[in-house]
């Protein structure tokens, strides 16, 4: 197996070759960055995954400051089953608020983005957090299971 450093993750991240994936032509960037945030969303804690926010501080997954909007997207493009498969891409801007379901009342939830994200394309913020977490998922394409992680296919 192909030995993945921080550098070769960020250069797959940049690759602008157009590919043909099950959700379309795009680059080949975009199709690994929003699979390296579904990817880092797998890893978060189910707690974690539950409440959008980092609870451990054992450097697997998302940071406090990027867990609400990591979590959001992860859970958008694997389709709310939290396993970290990607079934659907993300496109359009982030807007300040987002929806969090249902509160005990029955009323619905909605909590703010960091201003730091909002307005900007989510694709644009799925290159950023994998570019951001870029270490990790070298780690994970290497067979770093951190606890029960499952290993990134080298070959993706």
């Amino acid at each position: 197996m192909a030995k993945f450093t921080k550098s070769s993750i960020i250069s797959i991240l940049n690759d602008d070759t157009m590919i043909d994936t099950n959700f379309g032509r795009m680059t080949k960037g975009d199709f690994a960055s929003m699979r390296a945030v579904c990817r880092l969303y797998a890893s978060q804690c189910a707690d974690e995954k539950q409440v959008e926010s980092t609870r451990h501080d054992n450097n697997i997954g998302f940071a406090h400051g990027h867990a609400k909007i990591g979590s959001s997207l992860g859970a958008f493009m694997d389709d709310g089953q939290k396993d970290g498969t990607m079934r659907r891409i993300t496109r359009g801007i982030v807007n300040k608020w987002v929806f969090n379901g249902k509160d005990a009342n029955g009323k619905n939830r909605y909590t703010k983005f960091a201003t730091k994200f909002v307005g900007r394309d989510r694709v644009e913020v799925c290159h950023y957090l994998a570019t951001f977490y870029a270490q990790q998922l070298a780690d994970f394409a290497n067979g770093d299971k951190r606890g029960a992680v499952a290993t990134v296919a080298a070959s993706n």
